[in-house]
């Protein structure tokens, strides 16, 4: 029996996620004597005591974005640099980025917007001057089309070999002749990376 590329593209990635969803969702408030026996194994380099502040409370929303601090938990990374880190899961970017800004959260990944959208006080955020001090990933946003959108010739930009305005003179084809129900286009938060 062969594998194709595909098929083991698509189970390493089931597995991966599997492996980073499973460890975020751990319960909340786990402390030391809850790590797994790969952590506790790790042998600190760092003593807590010279930092200036080892327990930290890291929010995450189960996606994909959790996956970092998942695996660091798991396989002992904080432990070994002298930090006992609390994984809180949170319901909503809002909330993570909510509970940063009232001291709850130590940190917490956020989508991007967030961050602006919280130094200026905009969509129901507190004006508090959060910085992003790293990012996780350079998100892996897509567009997604449905089936009407491929019937109608609306294809993906790689059959179209990079020519965009071929692309947008057929999407704009499509958007004009389409009756106003099939004029839908949503994104997930409007302070996300794909507003934009």
């Amino acid at each position: 029996m062969s594998t194709t590329r595909r098929a083991f593209l698509q189970g390493m990635t089931a597995t991966a996620s599997t492996i980073a969803f499973s460890a975020c969702s751990q319960e909340q408030g786990r402390n030391p004597t809850g790590l797994s026996e790969t952590a506790l194994a790790v042998e600190p380099v760092i003593n807590p005591a010279s930092l200036e502040k080892p327990n930290l409370t890291v929010g995450f929303v189960p996606v994909n974005d959790c996956a970092p601090f998942a695996i660091a938990w798991e396989k002992g990374f904080f432990r070994k640099y002298g930090l006992n880190v609390t994984l809180s899961r949170e319901a909503s970017w809002a909330n993570s980025r909510d509970g940063i800004i009232f001291g709850r959260l130590d940190a917490s990944p956020v989508v991007s917007g967030a961050v602006t959208n919280a130094r200026i006080g905009a969509e129901g955020a507190r004006q508090f001057p959060l910085c992003a001090a790293m990012t996780i990933h350079r998100h892996g946003n897509a567009i997604t089309f449905n089936r009407k959108l491929w019937e109608a010739g609306i294809s993906p930009l790689s059959i179209y070999r990079g020519d965009l305005d071929a692309f947008g003179r057929d999407l704009r084809q499509y958007w004009q002749t389409a009756s106003i129900d099939d004029r839908v286009w949503a994104t997930v938060l409007s302070s996300s990376i794909y507003e934009y």
